[in-house]
């Protein structure tokens, strides 16, 4: 998406226009209350932009895991793609927001990290990597205690699909996941349901893609 061409009109904006969204986000109260001074304006709730370091992550999702706000992200050097240590560099890793401290590591070799908590557990959704022929089937990695980790088979690839970012929602027939698929189209989603976050059913004959079989 950073090189298709733009429609007529449009411009890549590298960094989010701060004072726009000061202008259109949702008012704050008056400063008295309207019956008391009709003449009172209502302004704008002032946006401030709050000093935070990702580093050199990649995917990441923020949760609330037993009460602290965390960090979910993953880390890759994609300078090293197509060599014999591409793997070495891909890792999962969490952060703890308040601190800005790592407070867990693991999944070497893993990458598009996406996270989903479930009551006290800590559902982290990657796609397995490889050296030399990109990225391959989703597992998913669970915790307790962000120190001891199971891994799992989530959603496995058909012939020579490769397998990308994932997101996990709850509704009320379980939970629902899209993936990331660069088959038929690259880049497209499929969709899987599950009971419980760990056996994944895919829904077959779904596929979403742009309506000219275009990246989504």
């Amino acid at each position: 998406q950073y090189r298709q061409a733009l429609p007529k009109g449009f411009a890549r904006t590298p960094l989010w226009p701060v004072d726009l969204f000061e202008r259109i986000g949702p008012p704050r109260m008056p400063v008295a209350p309207a019956a008391l001074d009709p003449g009172a304006r209502i302004r704008a709730a002032p946006l401030i932009k709050l000093p935070v370091n990702f580093g050199s992550a990649m995917e990441n999702t923020p949760v609330i895991f037993r009460g602290r706000p965390l960090l979910v992200l993953n880390r890759r050097d994609d300078t090293k793609n197509k060599t014999d240590g591409y793997t070495k560099s891909m890792y999962l890793t969490i952060q703890d927001l308040a601190t800005g401290r790592e407070v867990a590591r693991f999944g070497e070799g893993h990458s598009f990290a996406s996270a989903f908590v479930d009551g006290d557990a800590l559902h982290v959704f990657a796609s397995e990597g490889t050296n030399r022929d990109w990225f391959q089937s989703i597992h998913r990695f669970e915790s307790r205690d962000l120190e001891t980790w199971g891994r799992s088979l989530a959603i496995p690839r058909e012939g020579d699909e490769h397998l990308f970012n994932v997101s996990v929602c709850k509704d009320d027939q379980g939970y629902l996941m899209a993936y990331e698929s660069n088959r038929p189209v690259q880049f497209c989603f499929k969709f899987a349901r599950s009971r419980d976050l760990a056996s994944w059913t895919k829904i077959e004959g779904l596929v979403f893609a742009g309506t000219g079989n275009e990246y989504s």
